[in-house]
């Protein structure tokens, strides 16, 4: 047996570690075991497995850094800035509420958002990062197609409505 803290061996019936002084029980810990394997592309291969447990995740990206598959363009950050901020306990996009600025903004958050959602430490995988972020994709993407589609309806029935007036004008 050995210190849980210091890992120095023990010869099992003592109290207190006599290396570090860590009271030490008598039925063992249940800790969870992480296996880090460093590959040659500086990141690193664990997988954390923990005792009773049948769930095993495996992580492929150096802790810290934002995997590739990640950066790409979100339509909820870049839609739905404020609220996707929010939810995603990303703070910056609340500089959407500065004006004129928030006119560059939007598209800073749509360009970075997935990268500062995962720099969160919301998510523990990136399956489970990518689904997320794909229902704010889909929701996002069809409010900015609504909105396309109401900016072109308005312009049509303003172009209309100065036919109407510059026509009935001519008879006066």
């Amino acid at each position: 047996m050995n210190c849980p803290k210091c890992n120095a061996p023990l010869e099992g019936n003592e109290a207190f570690c006599p290396s570090c002084g860590v009271f030490i029980s008598q039925e063992a810990p249940m800790v969870p075991t992480i296996n880090v394997e460093p590959s040659s592309d500086s990141t690193y291969n664990y997988t954390d497995t923990a005792p009773n447990m049948h769930v095993q995740a495996t992580y492929s990206h150096q802790p810290g850094t934002v995997p590739a598959e990640i950066k790409k363009w979100n339509w909820g950050a870049f839609f739905f800035n404020i609220m996707w901020g929010i939810g995603n306990y990303s703070y910056l996009p609340l500089l959407c509420l500065i004006p004129i600025f928030n006119i560059v903004w939007i598209f800073v958050c749509g360009a970075k958002g997935n990268e500062w959602a995962w720099k969160s430490g919301k998510f523990d995988n990136v399956e489970d990062f990518l689904a997320t972020q794909a229902t704010w994709n889909r929701a996002g993407f069809v409010a900015f197609i609504v909105g396309i589609i109401f900016f072109v309806l308005y312009i049509l029935v303003l172009i209309s409505i100065f036919a109407v007036g510059a026509s009935s004008y001519l008879y006066y």
